[in-house]
C-alpha cells in the first residue's frame, strides 16, 4: 500500500481513510487462524467495507488532480532513469 501524500489528501479524510485501510488489511491476517476467524469474521468484513467505501467516496467527491498526477509521474520517470 502506498502511503498517501499529505498534499493530495485533506488531513482528516486522508488520515481516516489510511487508518481504516491499515486496520482492514491487518484484519485479513486473522484468516490465518480459523478459530479466530469464526469470532472476528463479521467485524473484519464491516471494517473492510467501511475502508473501501471511504476510499470510493473520497475518489468520487474529490477525484484526482490530473495536473498534479502528471507532474508526479514525470518526476518518477526522471528518477528511474
Amino acid at each position: 500500500m502506498v502511503c498517501p501524500d499529505r498534499r493530495q489528501l485533506p488531513s482528516v479524510a486522508g488520515s481516516t481513510w489510511f487508518v481504516l485501510m491499515m486496520l482492514a488489511g491487518l484484519g485479513w491476517l486473522a484468516f490465518l487462524s480459523p478459530p479466530l476467524v469464526s469470532h472476528l469474521s463479521l467485524y473484519i468484513k464491516v471494517l473492510g467495507i467501511l475502508a473501501e467505501g471511504a476510499l470510493m467516496l473520497w475518489l468520487l467527491v474529490l477525484g484526482v488532480n490530473v495536473q498534479r498526477w502528471k507532474e508526479q509521474a514525470r518526476g518518477v520517470a526522471r528518477e528511474s532513469l
